[in-house]
Parts: structure tokens; sequence; C-alpha cells
């Protein structure tokens, strides 16, 4: 191989690391997902859920577990980016519904 052969390899190598590293953090086609990944974010979801005991329920995990490891994100201040996949329409619906009731269009 010639040197221009391994700069090309080398290259290539450094951009399919990039694709595979970006796609197991979370990353779309339209970049990086920063869904859920504040503290601040975190916080609203669940206390519009009405807090870690009543999203682990919406999310069918069991009652004690589940409380805990939704309280767990607040800690560390994320959700994991596997949950927030899994999870996207059901944590949407949560934040539509209460944005709908601090603009008072929904009780």
């Amino acid at each position: 191989m010639s040197n221009a052969d391994d700069e090309l390899y080398l290259l290539f190598l450094r951009r399919a690391t990039f694709l595979l590293t970006t796609s197991l953090a979370g990353s779309d086609n339209r970049g990086m997902n920063t869904d859920f990944q504040t503290l601040d974010q975190v916080k609203t979801l669940i206390d519009a859920a009405g807090g870690p005991s009543a999203l682990a329920t919406m999310m069918g995990f069991d009652r004690e577990g589940g409380r805990q490891r939704v309280a767990n994100w607040t800690a560390i201040g994320r959700i994991p980016v596997m949950v927030v996949r899994a999870y996207r329409p059901l944590f949407r619906k949560i934040m539509r519904k209460a944005a709908a009731q601090a603009a008072g269009i929904e009780k």
C-alpha cells in the first residue's frame, strides 16, 4: 500500500469510529439527540408526570425499583439515551399535556 492509501484507510477508520460512537450516543440523522439530557428537562418531565412513582408506573416499571430508577435520573441530571428512545412518545405526550395545562388550555 502506498502512503496515500494508508492515509485514506486511516481517514476511513476515523469516520467509521465517529459514526459508530455518535450512533451509540444517541444521535440521529438530524444531529445529536438532546431530549431529556439536562437536569431541568428531567425535573420538568418527572414533575409533569406526577412524580417518580407516577412516571415509573406509566412506563410499566415495578413500583419500588421503578421509582428509584426514575429518581436516579434526577441525580445524574439526564435520562439514558436508550430509555429516551424507547419512551419518547410517552415523554412527549406528558410534556404536551403539561404545556397545555400551563397555558390554561387543559385541566
